[in-house]
């Protein structure tokens, strides 16, 4: 760190202070294939492994392998019912005497493998995404709402590139494992619940701004709720609104259909248009 140039240290000074890493609920094979492989930050291994032997310097010199999508690509050569270890006649071990100049060809493969092996499972290219959290929570053949309606559908794998998935301020530990998404219990989607949200504000950007929420299930159902929103998120309309239809989702069990009800543009559009997929 200390070779670097000074504006790097102090990026990587802020980043330290203001708790940035890199997460995500599941992580997309796009995303995990742009990481670098060597001294990945979610490796679980020695340094050495990484930086030492024979193999290592044929990957990055003969092979070019620099991401984590280069060794993988070498890795699946194992998987190949041609391949045998030793003096391997198979199209990848050819190719790969021929064309890098690789002395050993299964060794190099191998290596690569055990680096992605060292990754936690949230970022190993070689551990498939699971359904539950790889497909849609809702079937396209589900009945949408008449009328106006934003369709939500939400996506539990990080998907873009590898900038989408940096986090800031995170608190606590970082967990290694991809998020277990319930599974949908498909009669139970037909179940629906309507919801209406609202949120308001007055006297924005004065002392005396004062600013609440509410939910509404109908009348006198004692799921309708309020609540006064405290200074630290900021006493404002928007607020407010997204407040509201938080506090909605938060209440209803994700196996039922929720139809949320709300006049602001403000919260349709960050829960359907402006959503990352």
């Amino acid at each position: 760190v200390h070779r670097l140039p000074n504006d790097l240290k102090r990026m990587i000074k802020t980043a330290r202070e203001c708790n940035v890493c890199l997460d995500g609920l599941a992580i997309s094979h796009e995303i995990q294939c742009q990481m670098l492989v060597w001294y990945h930050i979610k490796s679980t291994a020695m340094r050495h492994l990484f930086n030492s032997g024979e193999q290592v310097k044929c990957l990055k010199n003969q092979h070019k392998v620099v991401l984590v999508g280069n060794a993988e690509r070498l890795a699946k050569y194992l998987d190949n019912e041609q391949h045998s270890r030793g003096r391997c006649r198979c199209t990848a071990c050819h190719h790969a005497r021929t064309e890098p100049g690789c002395s050993s060809p299964h060794k190099c493969f191998q290596k690569v493998k055990n680096l992605l092996e060292s990754l936690t499972p949230k970022w190993n290219p070689l551990i498939a995404l699971p359904n539950n959290v790889s497909v849609p929570l809702m079937d396209d053949d589900v009945d949408k709402p008449d009328g106006q309606a934003n369709y939500f559908q939400p996506c539990l794998v990080m998907t873009g590139s590898l900038s989408d998935a940096f986090r800031i301020f995170v608190e606590g530990n970082e967990c290694p494992h991809m998020y277990n998404a319930p599974i949908q219990d498909p009669t139970r989607l037909q179940e629906m619940i309507a919801v209406y949200t609202d949120g308001s504000a007055i006297k924005t950007g004065t002392r005396e701004a004062a600013a609440g929420a509410g939910v509404f299930y109908g009348d006198n159902d004692e799921r309708n709720k309020s609540i006064h929103l405290p200074n630290e998120i900021g006493k404002t309309s928007q607020a407010s609104e997204i407040i509201g239809a938080k506090m909605a989702a938060e209440d209803t069990l994700t196996t039922i259909r929720m139809d949320l009800f709300s006049n602001s543009k403000h919260v349709l559009d960050s829960l359907s248009n402006c959503f990352i997929k």
